[in-house]
C-alpha cells in the first residue's frame, strides 16, 4: 500500500471512531475535555488556512460555544497540526524557553529544508463534515497526496537532523473543545449546528513551527491554542 493510501485509510479509522463516539452523545451527553485539566505541551510543525475557512471555522466555534459550554478558536487559533514534538509534563515555555527556542529552531531549519523541495501547487485539504465525541468536535478533511508527502517529508528531515517528532495521523481543523459536562436533553442546538456543512476546500499559503502549552491553572491563556514561532509562506520558496 502506497503512503497515501495507507494515510487514508489510518484517517478513516480515526474518523469511524470519533462519528462513533458522536453516536452516542444524546444517550450520555458531553463532558469536560479532559485536555483541558491537563499540564503539558510540545512544540509541533502545523499549516494556518486562508482567511474565508479559519473565519468560518471561528464562526462555527462560536456557534457551538453559544449553543454549550465550549473553548472558542478564533481565526488566529485555527489550524491544521503535520507533525509534533514529544508532549511533556509541566511544559512551561517561559522556564524552558532557551531549551525550547533551540528545538523550534531545529523544526524551523527542517521546515525550510522541505519547503525548499516542495512540489509546485502546495497542499490541498478539502473539508467534508463536522464530526465530534463527547469532548471535542472538528473539521474533518480529506488531504491531497502533496498533504501528505509534505509529512512524511518532515519527517524524514527531522530524523536526520536528529529530532524526534511524530506524524500526524489526519487531516482535521478543531472548532471547539467542550468546558463543561452536558447532559444529553439539553443537546439539540448542538446537534443541529452539527449538521451543517464546513467551508470547503482550503488551499494552506503558510507552515508554522511553534508550540501548544495546557495548564489547567491558567485556562485563559495557556488552553492549548496554538502559538506559532517561525512562519513561513509557500510562495517564498
Amino acid at each position: 500500500m502506497q503512503a497515501y493510501e495507507k494515510f487514508l485509510a489510518t484517517q478513516q479509522r480515526k474518523y469511524d471512531g470519533i462519528r462513533a463516539a458522536g453516536s452516542k452523545v444524546r444517550a450520555q451527553g458531553l463532558r469536560l475535555d479532559p485536555a483541558l485539566t491537563a499540564r503539558n505541551g510540545c512544540a509541533s510543525i502545523a499549516l494556518s488556512h486562508p482567511a474565508p475557512i479559519a473565519q468560518s471555522a471561528e464562526e462555527f466555534s462560536r456557534a457551538i460555544a453559544g449553543a454549550v459550554p465550549a473553548l472558542v478558536y478564533t481565526a488566529k487559533d485555527i489550524h491544521t497540526t503535520l507533525c509534533s514534538g514529544k508532549t511533556t509534563a509541566d511544559f512551561f515555555p517561559r522556564r524552558r524557553a532557551g531549551e525550547l527556542r533551540r528545538e523550534l529552531y531545529g523544526l524551523a531549519r527542517v521546515a525550510v529544508s522541505v519547503l525548499e523541495s516542495l512540489q509546485p501547487g502546495g497542499v490541498r485539504i478539502n473539508f467534508t463534515d463536522y464530526i465530534h465525541t463527547d469532548a471535542v468536535a472538528m473539521m474533518a478533511g480529506r488531504p491531497d497526496k502533496g498533504y501528505v508527502g509534505l509529512i512524511c517529508g518532515l519527517v524524514e528531515a527531522a530524523k536526520k537532523a536528529g529530532l524526534e517528532v511524530y506524524p500526524a495521523i489526519d487531516a482535521h481543523v478543531t472548532v471547539s473543545r467542550f468546558t463543561a459536562d452536558v447532559s444529553g436533553d439539553k443537546l439539540d442546538a448542538f446537534l443541529e449546528l452539527m449538521r451543517r456543512a464546513p467551508p470547503g476546500v482550503s488551499v494552506p499559503e503558510i507552515l508554522h513551527v511553534g508550540y501548544s502549552h495546557w495548564d489547567a491553572e491558567s485556562p485563559d491563556t495557556t488552553n492549548g491554542h496554538f502559538s506559532p514561532y517561525y512562519s513561513f509562506r509557500f510562495s517564498a520558496f
